[in-house]
């Protein structure tokens, strides 16, 4: 399977003395290192030091990438002599949505670590010691009987598979222990397809809220799968590309028809 790169713009510290940035890739993703860090943070699992929590896409809500309480990294330093590859972390799937990363995080019988949230075009999301790489847990966010989506015939998009594309978001404040909110696409066997939103336990992966909720949407209008004056949103027909922005406590979804081509499929867009 050949490698695609995507730019996870996460800045962290691995065991010791490592600043590191996560790098999306198929099939895992890779660490790398800066060895001129130091360490200040003690946990079960070792030393670790990061300036803060990366909770969504680009770090903040104007996507900006901007990491404004960097100390360490300067162009000076980053550079091939002491910046490079430390390790590389298996997952299920392609991996399309940027890594997430919440600090001192008390794990269920595993003591406090800085986690890496990593999430999966196989619809499964990983947390990993975001110091050493251990798998802390992973859960697949598919039903009963159900498998990830097909690529809609869109396959210059994602590609074989259709499970979660969008970066998740993270809401420390709710729940009992943080929420990770996350969008997965599955189908079932009758040729049923899902677009649900899941709301996880940022220390186990359980689901919060008595979810996963079904999203379903109509809108007064003519036009691509139109009924009784209303468009009505058809899960089978859309992927949820752009990452989820959490602003004033609403979770907000963006979605693109698969190619945008009339031929194929719908080409209308939900917000």
């Amino acid at each position: 399977m050949a490698s695609r790169w995507l730019d996870a713009q996460l800045m962290m510290t691995a065991s010791g003395a490592f600043r590191t940035v996560a790098v999306g890739l198929c099939l895992g993703f890779l660490v790398f290192r800066l060895t001129s860090c130091t360490s200040s943070q003690t946990t079960s699992s070792g030393s670790v030091t990061i300036a803060s929590d990366v909770v969504t896409f680009h770090n903040d809500n104007a996507r900006t990438g901007q990491s404004l309480n960097e100390t360490v990294l300067t162009p000076n330093n980053v550079h091939t002599p002491t910046f490079g590859k430390v390790a590389f972390f298996t997952v299920d799937g392609k991996v399309d949505a940027q890594p997430l990363y919440l600090s001192n995080v008390n794990i269920p019988d595993q003591g406090a670590h800085s986690v890496l949230y990593v999430a999966t075009e196989h619809a499964t999301v990983y947390a990993f010691d975001a110091s050493n790489g251990q798998e802390l847990w992973h859960v697949s966010l598919l039903g009963a009987g159900e498998s990830t989506s097909d690529s809609r015939d869109c396959d210059e998009a994602v590609s074989p598979e259709i499970g979660i594309t969008a970066t998740p978001v993270i809401d420390r404040g709710q729940g009992p222990n943080g929420a990770i909110y996350v969008v997965a696409m599955s189908r079932d066997t009758s040729g049923n397809y899902f677009q649900r939103l899941h709301a996880l336990d940022a220390t186990s992966g359980a689901e919060l809220f008595g979810g996963p909720k079904n999203i379903t949407a109509s809108y007064p209008g003519a036009g691509d799968n139109s009924s009784g004056g209303s468009v009505v949103f058809d899960p089978k027909q859309y992927k949820d590309r752009a990452a989820l922005l959490l602003l004033n406590g609403v979770v907000y979804t963006t979605w693109a028809s698969h190619c945008d081509l009339r031929t194929l499929y719908r080409v209308d867009q939900w917000l």
